[in-house]
C-alpha cells in the first residue's frame, strides 16, 4: 500500500569510547498509510491510534506524539509535524477509506 504522507524524525545514540562521549543522529521516517502508520521500529494499525499531537521544544525541534491503545510513542523531529497531523486527522475522520 502506498504511503499518504511521511515525516522525518531522528534518533540520537550516545556512546562512550575511551572515556569520551560521542553522539550520533540517525535519520528515519514515520509513514502514514490509509490503514496504518509505520516507522523504523513500529507498525501500528490506525484503529489503535487514538490521537496524534506535537509540541515545539524550540524553533528548531519538535516532538511528535502518537497516542495509541498501548501507550504513547514519541518521535524527535527538526521539521514541524503539523501537515502530518492534519492528514492523519482527515483520514481518521473519513473512516480510514
Amino acid at each position: 500500500m502506498t504511503e499518504v504522507i511521511s515525516h522525518p524524525y531522528f534518533m540520537t545514540e550516545r556512546k562512550i569510547v575511551n572515556n569520551q562521549q560521542f553522539t550520533q543522529e540517525t535519520a528515519h521516517k514515520v509513514n502514514l498509510h490509509q490503514n496504518f502508520i509505520e516507522s523504523t521500529e513500529n507498525y501500528i494499525a490506525l484503529e489503535s491510534v487514538l490521537d496524534i499531537s506535537y509540541r515545539a521544544l524550540s524553533i528548531h525541534y519538535y516532538f511528535l506524539y502518537l497516542h495509541t491503545d498501548k501507550g504513547v510513542l514519541a518521535f524527535q523531529s527538526k521539521i514541524n509535524p503539523a501537515p502530518f497531523v492534519a492528514v492523519f486527522r482527515e483520514i481518521k475522520a473519513s473512516g480510514y477509506s
